[in-house]
Parts: structure tokens; C-alpha cells; sequence
């Protein structure tokens, strides 16, 4: 029997009707004979609760006490989730993600996988049983509760599908798959029915919100099949696999952030490396960085970050800094973006004409992404989409 990772988000538990309809889907899904592993995060707007909670009580909570918090909310979903599996007659057990042998680093509030040692879920499923398992959280190797950080139900499912070498892990989401735009925003956007890891890697990266990068790397790491898929909507969904046959065009999907913030740091104490490992350890959610010059370095976050990185770069005696508020970010990539200028030069040619100052670019072989200096791309997405991105495509579903 082959075994499948299933992850659902919270927006697919967020209600006890939703995992009621979750167990009983999981039942028939089961009865294909599979064996199913179930990776769950906490139900909708439950981790924000919890957070806020502690900010009632300090400014400044103790990061592992966050974490401990924190955790409770994807062991409700499990136990949840399996009570109601065992009300269908379905034989289940919930893990939290030590239990589960997820061991990361001691890094509260952002760890990194380290290890995974899930022999417990092993013997679970040879007794044909469905294990549910926390998302978002491990255990260090000195026994300290740790959750992996924004978007770690993603990477905990796919490195469990590594550890397992399932045949397949599911990420269930609020859209039906991974879209050339946002489909909650544009609705001419056109589903992938597949997508190589490379270019999914930099659609994350970039602002897609349908998979986190982490898990991304992971799968493209052991090589594991995904499919994103809708929790709502029985059809298929966006395969992700390794080389994809895409007809050669030049733009393919179109991304962005909004409210970026910009530090100019000054490194004349520091390394480049200090700076780095500042963030790293800290868990602002990094856009963007680089060397500028040999005694400048840009990092860009979001503005939910600001306050956070703003207070660990003080905290580590870095104070030389500038910052650039009300920023925005548009991302293209396609297939041959590096070599071919000229769409480039068409879009940096409209942002002029409507007197939009380009604040910064970079690109790679995937790529490029032009960083603006206004405070939301939405509308310029949506007309770099309508103009560029094809309407047929042998990759492409309308």
C-alpha cells in the first residue's frame, strides 16, 4: 500500500462542521487503500488568539513560552480531527510533532529541521491506522517544544512525505491549485496543471501564498511529488515535479508583496554574516537582501516585520541604518527572461509613462523582480497579467 501526505490549512478546519466533512472525506479516501498521513494546522485565526493572548500579559513574551502557546493550537486540530475519524468508525491516532520524531534546531519561533525519526508513524499505519499529526512544531535535541515559523504545517508535511517516502503529498489549500496571479484577486488568472520546483520556489518566494518556500525545498531536496490541491473543491490540482515541457514564452505567472520595508545598514562593525544570522535567528520574514556596496547591506521585509528586526538589529548593537517605507514589489518569471530584455524594457517603459519610480530590481534565470516605490502593486499586476501572460498554453487550464 502506498502512503500519502495529506496537510490541510487552517481555513479548512476553521469550523467542527469542516473537520466533521474532513473525517468523513478521509474514510472514503482511506477505503482506496492507501495509507494516509494527516498533517493539520491549527484552525483558522486560533494562532493569532493564542498571540494575542501573550501580548495582553507583555510587549516582549519569552520566545519559548510563544512556542509552548503556540503549539496548542495544531494539538487541537489533531485531537479534533481524530475524534472525529473514530465517530466514522475509522481507526486514528493523533502525534503532536515530537511525537511524530520532527527534531530541529533550538531556534524558538523559526527552527529548521535537523531530523526526522517518525518510527511511531510507521508503526501506527502498519497497524491501518490513520495518524494525524501537529504541524508547525518539533522537538530540539534538548528536549525543548519548538514551531518551525510562517507556513511550517507546509515543510512538516513534506518532510514527513521525505522520511516516509510517500507517494505523494497533498497540500490543501483555499484555491484549487497554483495560478499564473492570485486567483481571490484576478479572476482571468489560469491554473497549472503542472509546475516545476524551480519556478514554484521563486512564485513562493516572490509572494505566492499557496505553498511555503521551505517545503518547497524540501520536495525539491528528497525529490517528493506534490500536488496543491483545493480543500473545497473536489478537482484536480497543480502537480509539482521536477522538468516541466512549458511552450516557450516569456512570461508565465506574475506575483507581489505589498507594504515592504527597506533597511540600508551600515557594516562598518559588522559582517555581512552577523547581519544574517540576526535575522535568521529572529524570524522576520526576509524578501530580500544583498551586499550593495563593500559597506552596505539591504535587507527588505514586510511591515508586519519592521518592529521585530528593527528591535533585534538594535538588540545586536547594529544602529546604522536608514529605512524606506511604503514599498512594493511586482515578480516575473517565465522561460527565457534572463536572455530577453525586451518585455522588460516594456514594463520599466509603463511604469515610467505612469510616473512610478522603480526603487530596485534583481533578477536570475527564473526571473526578475522589480521592487516600486508605492505601497501596493495589486492594479499593476493585474494589467502586467492582461497584457503579457498567454492565453493558451499547453500548460495552462483556463
Amino acid at each position: 500500500m502506498a502512503i500519502i501526505v495529506k496537510k490541510f490549512g487552517g481555513s479548512s478546519i476553521s469550523t467542527i462542521d469542516q473537520i466533521e466533512k474532513l473525517a468523513a472525506k478521509l474514510v472514503q479516501d482511506r477505503q482506496m487503500g492507501d495509507q494516509l498521513v494527516v498533517v493539520v494546522s491549527a484552525m483558522a485565526r486560533t494562532t493569532d488568539y493564542l498571540f494575542s493572548l501573550a501580548y495582553q500579559i507583555s510587549n516582549n513574551p519569552y520566545q519559548r513560552e510563544l512556542d509552548m502557546l503556540a503549539t496548542a493550537g495544531e494539538r487541537i486540530s489533531m485531537s479534533l480531527l481524530s475524534i472525529a475519524l473514530h465517530k466514522n468508525g475509522a481507526p486514528a491516532i493523533s502525534f503532536t510533532g515530537s511525537q511524530s520524531g520532527i527534531i530541529t534546531d533550538n531556534c524558538h519561533g523559526n527552527a529548521s529541521i535537523i531530523n526526522v525519526s517518525a518510527f511511531r508513524i510507521r508503526e501506527e499505519l502498519s497497524k491501518n491506522k490513520i495518524v494525524i499529526v501537529a504541524g508547525y512544531q518539533g522537538v530540539s535535541l534538548d528536549k525543548e517544544v519548538t514551531t518551525l515559523g510562517r507556513g511550517g504545517s507546509d515543510t512538516s508535511a513534506v518532510a514527513l512525505a521525505g522520511y516516509l517516502k510517500a507517494a505523494s503529498c497533498e497540500i490543501y489549500t483555499d484555491v484549487e491549485g497554483v495560478y499564473t496571479a492570485d486567483p481571490r484577486l484576478f479572476n482571468n488568472a489560469k491554473r497549472f496543471d503542472c509546475i516545476d520546483y524551480d519556478r514554484l520556489l521563486y512564485l513562493a518566494r516572490a509572494g505566492c501564498k499557496v505553498i511555503h518556500p521551505r517545503a518547497v525545498e524540501f520536495a525539491m531536496k528528497y525529490n517528493i511529488e506534490l500536488e496543491i490541491k483545493s480543500s473545497f473543491i473536489d478537482a484536480p490540482g497543480t502537480k509539482v515535479i521536477k522538468e516541466v515541457d512549458m511552450e516557450e514564452k516569456e512570461i508565465v505567472a506574475i506575483t507581489g508583496r505589498n507594504q515592504l520595508i527597506c533597511f540600508d545598514l551600515k557594516l562598518i562593525e559588522h559582517s555581512a554574516g552577523a547581519v544574517i544570522s540576526t535575522f535568521k535567528k529572529n524570524n522576520p520574514e526576509v524578501m530580500e537582501f544583498a551586499v550593495t556596496n563593500p559597506d552596505n547591506f539591504r535587507i527588505l521585509v514586510e511591515k508586519k516585520d519592521r518592529e521585530l528586526l528593527e528591535k533585534k538589529l538594535r538588540e545586536n548593537e547594529i544602529s546604522d541604518f536608514k529605512l524606506k517605507n511604503n514599498l512594493s514589489s511586482i515578480t516575473f518569471t517565465g522561460l527565457r527572461l534572463s536572455s530577453d530584455m525586451e518585455q522588460l524594457a516594456d514594463i520599466l517603459n509603463t511604469l515610467r509613462d505612469k510616473g512610478i519610480e522603480v526603487f530596485w530590481l534583481t533578477r536570475n534565470h527564473l526571473g526578475y523582480t522589480i521592487y516600486l516605490n508605492i505601497p501596493d502593486s495589486r492594479e499593476l499586476i493585474e494589467l502586467f497579467h492582461k497584457r503579457f501572460v498567454v492565453e493558451e498554453n499547453s500548460s495552462i487550464k483556463k
